[in-house]
Formats: structure tokens, sequence, C-alpha cells
């Protein structure tokens, strides 16, 4: 007798399918629906002088630790908005921290 999950062993006839095959067809049937997030995400795409965290990351690096000083965010927001701003070109991650393009 071989254990149970074996490649011999024939799902297609296990007493307990996992979902039956008309539930399959049902599911790749439907429509995926799009979420949205019910409030609205702030934008840095307008301009590079309108997210409210580059008044504190100047064209010469700008430690961490005077980006959360000047902010009064705490690490976790900071990192989040910090790695969008880069991920938008608006600054670069420089050894001792971060710094305006």
């Amino acid at each position: 007798m071989e254990p149970k999950g074996s490649p011999s062993e024939d799902y297609s006839t296990s007493a307990s399918p996992l979902l039956s095959r008309s539930a399959i067809l049902q599911l790749s049937t439907q429509t995926p629906s799009i979420v949205t997030p019910s409030t609205p995400q702030p934008s840095i795409k307008n301009s590079e002088s309108s997210h409210p965290l580059l008044q504190h990351i100047h064209y010469q690096t700008s430690s961490i630790n005077s980006i959360i000083e000047k902010s009064g965010l705490d690490v976790a927001d900071i990192s989040v908005e910090l790695l969008t701003l880069e991920l938008a070109g608006h600054i670069e991650s420089v050894p001792g921290g971060y710094k305006r393009l």
C-alpha cells in the first residue's frame, strides 16, 4: 500500500474532493471583482513639492533620524513614505540617509 498523496493516487475518484467539478466550473466562469480602497490614498504624482515629507529631505543627505524628528511621524509611516518617494524617483537612498533628486 502506497502512502496517501503518492503520485499513483487518483484524485478524480477520491471520496471527498476539495472542490466538486461544478464548483470549479462556477469559479472559473466568474468575473473577478476589482477592489478599490474606501479612502483615497495620497498621491505624489501631481508635483514633486506637493508631498509634505519632501520639505524635510534636502538635496544633500538628510538622515533618517532628522526626517523622523522634523516630520513628527513614526518610523513605520516614514519608511512607507520614503519607499514610495524613492520608487517615484523623487528621492534616493544614500549612505547616511536620503537626498532629493
